[in-house]
């Protein structure tokens, strides 16, 4: 699972990534605010990339310097029991090293695992896709709308709340606004897509 997990982050940031370099000039015309935004997902995801890479190669000098953080956290009252969080992050780091060495002797895995979620994303994306073509929408092609469906998500990654709520619905109306001819349609479609994607699942998970 925790492979899994590995392997999906690295995943979903090569496709932010690519999503951003082939759409970054076309979106930033107009939506400059939302663009920066994304950015910042956008490197939130890329720092977990970093940490891991770190941990895979430099864990004990990574450790070294996060022990020196959370202690001088702890001298501010910051973080009332800095060893127990010290404890409770080399715990977590052990994990993921011990992952990382598992991945890195499959390479064949990495690849497939990388595939299948690239398969995956698109198709979470293209919800958006059959919602706009759902109210007969027919102004912009698959790719605008997965990209504006990908900035969505990368600007979702780095809020600190459940289900992004808030920012996703927001950036959502943001970028979908450019994209329906009819901008009476937006706020309708940002319900049915916040329902299919969070309220749905969550529906289902209980029963």
């Amino acid at each position: 699972l925790m492979s899994r997990l590995i392997l999906y982050h690295v995943a979903e940031t090569l496709y932010c990534l690519v999503v951003l370099v082939l759409r970054f000039r076309f979106f930033t015309e107009d939506l400059a605010p939302l663009m920066a935004l994304a950015i910042v997902g956008f490197c939130v995801c890329s720092a977990f990339i970093v940490f891991l890479l770190l941990v895979s190669f430099c864990k004990d000098f990574t450790m070294r310097i996060i022990r020196r953080v959370i202690f001088f956290l702890g001298k501010l009252r910051i973080i009332k029991d800095p060893q127990k969080s010290c404890d409770s992050i080399e715990d977590s780091m052990n994990a993921s090293f011990n992952n990382m060495k598992f991945i890195v002797r499959e390479p064949l895995m990495i690849v497939k695992v990388i595939l299948v979620t690239f398969v995956q994303l698109t198709a979470y994306f293209a919800i958006s896709f059959v919602i706009f073509r759902g109210f007969g929408e027919t102004g912009s092609d698959f790719l605008p709308v997965i990209s504006c469906q990908a900035f969505v998500y990368m600007i979702s990654a780095f809020m600190p709340m459940p289900g992004a709520m808030g920012a996703s619905e927001g950036s959502y109306v943001g970028y979908f606004s450019h994209v329906y001819s009819d901008a009476t349609l937006v706020p309708v479609s940002t319900f049915i897509w916040r329902f299919l994607t969070f309220y749905l699942p969550i529906v289902l998970g209980i029963v």
